[in-house]
């Protein structure tokens, strides 16, 4: 008997280690579309492409910033304050191995036709994958290569704008 329940307790643990846990913090990037030099960047190593940016915050908070990637010839990515952006603020919850996120407040009107749908996100092992407003599912990783000193400000920006998602 104590052999069945001591299996039981161990498998238990091994299941629960498994669970996928949300990224809390971590800037998950995905490319939305191909890598191509600027005329004005020729012969500068220098490539740019369309790309999401989201991240699961502290208090359950969700923010995301679609925007143009930049990088550098190093390989270090940057956002491009050059081109146009929208992003969004919400909430997320996690049920398993998924992870729904309301939004609530879009930084443009132009945008919220998009970005005030709810999304679902699945979690596999270090990365997420869902489609936060492009053309379909993609995968969000976590970029080591991504430099966003301006992310405070994109989060104020989403904050402050007047632009609200409807409740459903």
């Amino acid at each position: 008997m104590m052999k069945r329940i001591a299996c039981a307790a161990l498998l238990l643990v091994v299941i629960g280690c498994h669970r996928p846990q949300v990224p809390v913090g971590d800037f998950l990037v995905r490319v939305d579309g191909p890598w191509v030099t600027p005329r004005e960047a020729a012969g500068k190593n220098i490539k740019t492409a369309p790309g999401t940016l989201i991240v699961f915050r502290n208090d359950n908070e969700f923010f995301e910033l679609h925007c143009r990637l930049i990088e550098q010839a190093d390989g270090t990515w940057y956002v491009s304050s050059n081109h146009p952006r929208a992003s969004a603020l919400g909430q997320w919850t996690k049920s398993g191995r998924k992870v729904h996120v309301v939004r609530q407040k879009v930084s443009r009107a132009d945008a919220a036709a998009i970005l005030c749908k709810p999304i679902t996100f699945d979690l596999t092992g270090n990365v997420v994958t869902g489609n936060a407003g492009g053309k379909d599912d993609g995968v969000y990783s976590s970029q080591g290569r991504l430099v966003a000193p301006d992310y405070p400000y994109y989060i104020k920006e989403a904050r402050e704008s007047p632009v609200t998602c409807p409740k459903e």
